[in-house]
């Protein structure tokens, strides 16, 4: 029963999860890399917002230290990697 309980949350939290391409730039629009991420759940920014935290669907954390760099994030079907 647990079995298809933890099956049954693993496909509902993939059907709310989305690929998003991350953009970080030393400053703006010069020195730049792009970092494609599938699955993400959501983003958010923590620690006084120097760190970007993307949380997966299957409830992996990942951390990206944004200290004096510009960031964007585009989701979407748009969201392939290059």
């Amino acid at each position: 029963m647990r079995k298809l309980l933890f099956a049954v949350c693993m496909v509902a939290s993939m059907a709310f999860a989305s690929d998003i391409n991350i953009t970080l730039c030393q400053e703006k629009n010069y020195n730049c890399q792009v970092i494609p991420v599938k699955n993400v759940k959501n983003t958010e920014k923590v620690g006084n917002g120097t760190i970007l935290r993307v949380n997966f669907a299957n409830g992996k954390i990942l951390d990206i230290n944004i200290l004096g760099k510009t960031f964007e994030i585009k989701k979407g079907k748009k969201a392939k990697g290059r």
